[in-house]
C-alpha cells in the first residue's frame, strides 16, 4: 500500500506484506525458503541478535513448516524483547553468544543437523543472500501495481547488511532507470557498508543475467547515532510525529531511515519538491520493545 505522509513524500510499507507479520525480513524469507525447499531442506540454521525480524521470522516459519530452527543470537538472553520472547515461544534452539563466535556456532550447528540425518539450510544473518535481494527487486513491481503512474525521484530504505538496498537499487534500475535509491545506514559506517551493498547488487545482476548496475550506490551512515539499535532523542521524537499521522516507524530501522530521509529534505541533498518514496521495511516488534524510551517523553 502506498500513502502520503508529508507534501512530495509517499510511504510504501512492506508491513502489509501478507506473510509471517510482514516487513521486508518476511518478505526475504518467503523468497529463501523456497530455495531451501527446492534443495529438500528440512532444518534452518540461522544468526541474529535479541531484537531480529529476520530471526524471528525464521523462528515462525520454521514452526510452521515443522522444521528444527537453531538461532544462533548474538545478544543477551532478555526475554522482554517480544523478538527474542516469539523466538522462543515458537520452539528454536536458541544459542546465545558473543558477535566474534557467530560463524563458529553457525557452522557447528549445521554438522549437528546433519549428525542427526537432517538436510540443514544455512541463512546468513538478515537474510542476506541473492534470494533475499532478489525479493526485494520483485518487489518494485508490487510498488508499480499501486502507484498509479506516480513515480519518485529518490527512494529512501533502512539499509543493515545491504541486501534490501541492493533488491531495490537494481529493481528500480531495470523499470525506472533515473530514480536514486538511498540507503539509511542502521548501524554500519560507509566503507563497509557500501561493500555489502555494491556485492549484493553484483550478486544479483550475475544472478538475474542482467548488465552491471550503471546507477550510483548511495549509503548514507551520518544517522547510525551510536551502532545497531541505538536510538537518540531526535529519532525519537521523529518516531512520535510519524506516529500522530498514522505511521508507525521503529527506532532500530525505520526510525533512523525517516530521520535521516527528512534530514536529507532540510539541508536539500534531496532538493526542495522531489518525489520521494520512503520504502518502509516493518518492524512494530522493535517499536513495543522501546516504548518505554518513547513514553518518557510523551
Amino acid at each position: 500500500m502506498i500513502t502520503s505522509i508529508y507534501n512530495h513524500i509517499k510511504v510504501f510499507s512492506d508491513s502489509s506484506y501478507p506473510y509471517l507479520f510482514g516487513g521486508s525480513k518476511a518478505r526475504k524469507l518467503k523468497f529463501i525458503l523456497n530455495n531451501a525447499k527446492s534443495k529438500n531442506a528440512n532444518a534452518v540454521v540461522s544468526a541474529g541478535s535479541a531484537s531480529s525480524n529476520h530471526a524471528r521470522d525464521c523462528a515462525l516459519a520454521c514452526a510452521q513448516l515443522g522444521w528444527p530452527c537453531t538461532l544462533i543470537i548474538h545478544d543477551r538472553e532478555d526475554y522482554t524483547k517480544d523478538n527474542l520472547f516469539l523466538m522462543k515461544l515458537s520452539g528454536a534452539h536458541l544459542i546465545f553468544c558473543e558477535l566474534k563466535d557467530v560463524s563458529h556456532l553457525m557452522d557447528q550447528a549445521m554438522l549437528d543437523y546433519q549428525e542427526r540425518g537432517l538436510n540443514p539450510y544455512y541463512i546468513w544473518g538478515g537474510g542476506h543472500s541473492v534470494h533475499g535481494s532478489l525479493a526485494l527487486k520483485d518487489a518494485v513491481n508490487d510498488f508499480v501495481k499501486y502507484s498509479n503512474g506516480w513515480v519518485p525521484d529518490f527512494v529512501v530504505v533502512a539499509s543493515g547488511t545491504g541486501g534490501t538496498q541492493a533488491g531495490l537499487h537494481v529493481g528500480f534500475e531495470q523499470l525506472f532507470p533515473e530514480v536514486q535509491v538511498i540507503g539509511i545506514s542502521i548501524a554500519r559506517e560507509k566503507e563497509r557498508g557500501l561493500e555489502a551493498v555494491t556485492n549484493a547488487v553484483n550478486e544479483l545482476t550475475d544472478f538475474c543475467s542482467l548488465p552491471s548496475t550503471k546507477n550510483h550506490i548511495e549509503f548514507i551512515d551520518e544517522f547510525v547515532t551510536g551502532g545497531y539499535a541505538k536510538s537518540s532523542k531526535d529519532i525519537n521524537e521523529t518516531i512520535k510525529q510519524c506516529a500522530k499521522r498514522g505511521l508507525l516507524l521503529d527506532s532500530t530501522y525505520t526510525g533512523k531511515a525517516f530521520y535521516g530521509m527528512k534530514k536529507l529534505i532540510n539541508t536539500q541533498k534531496i532538493p526542495l519538491g522531489s518525489n520521494v518514496l520512503f520504502w518502509h521495511t516493518g518492524g512494530i516488534f522493535n517499536l513495543l520493545t522501546n516504548k518505554n524510551r518513547l513514553l518518557e517523553d510523551l
